[in-house]
């Protein structure tokens, strides 16, 4: 990367701005329910359209953003157009990425903001379905139903901000946040990048695409900016390249942060230190048992986890739910013995759903699309912290978050 503008900032290499340019020039299938037709988008096409209908629609657009692992999958470091030079072989590649997250923020002061943004994404939607279709009547609760499949809205304190998640059958769901003000927008260091896309939306307005094009060279090219909501972008940077867990105040985080851990966990990534990830894991399993009290909350997250980031991939699930059991067996110290059982029985009974001895027919042809996740270096399971290496306040931590999770009231649109 290019000298950094401040700590937090960092300017896109000529690889990066290439990982970035095919991304937004690669159409996103977007899946209808039944019998609805598929919708396949080019994603610049797709926010350049969203954009202009929410300006026409007298919403305050400030800036859209490329967000979460799609961002940390464009500055992870490798000579992209060296590996990639062919056309043909570009299309071959296979992104290290589940969903493409891309923040939108705006000025959404109240309820009727959050419908007009809703109502705009929908009719964008409904420009891209054959004539026929449209001529029949599709309204917008229709679409709503057969092409979003999830629908968030949070207004309360300090947080006003709506999720809408097209529906995607192979977990890569392109999600769009709208975001007036939010208390934290990541979880960790490693998915705490932003890449800023106005600067090269921008330039589609002029130039159909700019891949392969004479508009990009190593001495000439967009120049777009990436912020670390971490903090400091180079020691956040460090943690990506070194699958370095680190991440601050994981109390402040729904849920704890605890499943991602774990994903992390599963691709090889490690604690920054044992002795503070130790710290951390309890303030993650302890929040995410606060946020989640039933049981029926925890399978239903739990499920639609999995569903989201390993779609049918039964062998990967069950390697993801023995890390999830190993450390909330270890580190869960905010729950009564008979809840904390109940957990676990929970856990065992998904992981003897998913158990790849139930499934060997599934797994050969797995191990062909996912080598990376059949091959793990030492087992992530030697690298849980154990609970003998430190201490942890949780019951005062404990009281403390219920009084504020009781602050909070999450709804769904209607």
């Amino acid at each position: 990367m290019s000298e950094s503008h401040n700590q937090h900032l960092q300017t896109l290499n000529y690889n990066q701005v290439g990982k970035l340019v095919e991304l937004l020039e690669t159409c996103v299938e977007i899946h209808g329910y039944g019998n609805l037709p598929t919708l396949q988008i080019p994603l610049k096409e797709l926010l350049r359209k969203v954009n202009h209908n929410l300006k026409d629609g007298n919403v305050n657009v400030h800036n859209i953003r490329l967000n979460g692992g799609t961002a940390s999958y464009i500055l992870k470091q490798h000579n992209y157009f060296k590996e990639n030079s062919h056309p043909q072989r570009r299309l071959n590649v296979k992104p290290n990425y589940n969903d493409i997250d891309l923040v939108f923020n705006v000025d959404m002061h109240n309820d009727s903001q959050a419908q007009v943004i809703l109502t705009t994404v929908l009719k964008t939607i409904l420009e891209y379905l054959p004539d026929t279709m449209v001529q029949h009547g599709y309204h917008y609760y229709m679409l709503k139903k057969a092409y979003l499949i999830k629908l968030v809205k949070v207004f309360n304190g300090t947080n006003r901000w709506s999720l809408i998640s097209f529906r995607n059958h192979y977990g890569r769901n392109v999600e769009f946040k709208f975001v007036d003000t939010i208390e934290r927008q990541f979880q960790f260091s490693v998915d705490s990048f932003q890449i800023l896309l106005d600067s090269i939306l921008s330039l589609y307005d002029y130039k159909m695409t700019l891949i392969n094009s004479q508009y990009m060279s190593h001495n000439f090219y967009p120049t777009v900016v990436a912020e670390c909501l971490y903090g400091d972008f180079h020691v956040a940077t460090q943690h990506l390249h070194h699958k370095i867990i680190a991440t601050k105040k994981p109390e402040e985080i729904r849920g704890g942060g605890l499943l991602k851990y774990c994903s992390l966990l599963l691709q090889g990534y490690k604690p920054e230190s044992e002795l503070q990830m130790g710290i951390m894991a309890r303030y993650m399993c302890s929040r995410f048992f606060i946020d989640f009290t039933r049981l029926e909350q925890q399978e239903e997250r739990l499920v639609s986890y999995l569903d989201c980031h390993f779609h049918d991939d039964y062998p990967v699930k069950y390697k993801y739910l023995l890390i999830l059991k190993s450390v909330i067996k270890r580190n869960t110290v905010c729950l009564m013995d008979l809840e904390r059982r109940q957990t676990l029985r929970l856990i065992n009974k998904l992981i003897y759903q998913y158990n790849p001895r139930k499934h060997d027919y599934y797994i050969v042809g797995q191990q062909q699309h996912h080598p990376s996740l059949y091959h793990h270096p030492p087992s992530v399971l030697n690298h849980l912290p154990s609970p003998s290496h430190y201490s942890y306040p949780h019951s005062i931590y404990h009281q403390q978050q219920q009084q504020q999770h009781q602050q909070h009231h999450y709804h769904h649109y209607h």
